[in-house]
């Protein structure tokens, strides 16, 4: 069986075992963990959504463009 070897954290420039935290410490640390993850995951959402308004912009710019094309061949 492999050995598993025991997480630290870091805090204040001081270094902790996971496995040496009070039950309420590790639930500090898992839920800080989960929080990172859901930034992260919060960031990458802003991105994809911020590229899909740059990409509708663009299209509504082309759109706009077309019929003022059209307006100026029919004058």
């Amino acid at each position: 069986m492999a050995e598993q070897t025991d997480q630290i954290i870091t805090f204040n420039d001081k270094e902790y075992k996971y496995s040496e935290l009070t039950d309420q410490g590790k639930v500090v640390v898992n839920q800080l963990n989960i929080l990172d993850q859901d930034i992260l995951q919060t960031k990458m959402l802003l991105d994809r959504h911020e590229a899909a308004k740059s990409t509708f912009v663009q299209g509504f710019k082309l759109l706009i463009e077309e019929d003022e094309n059209l307006d100026d061949e029919e004058s």
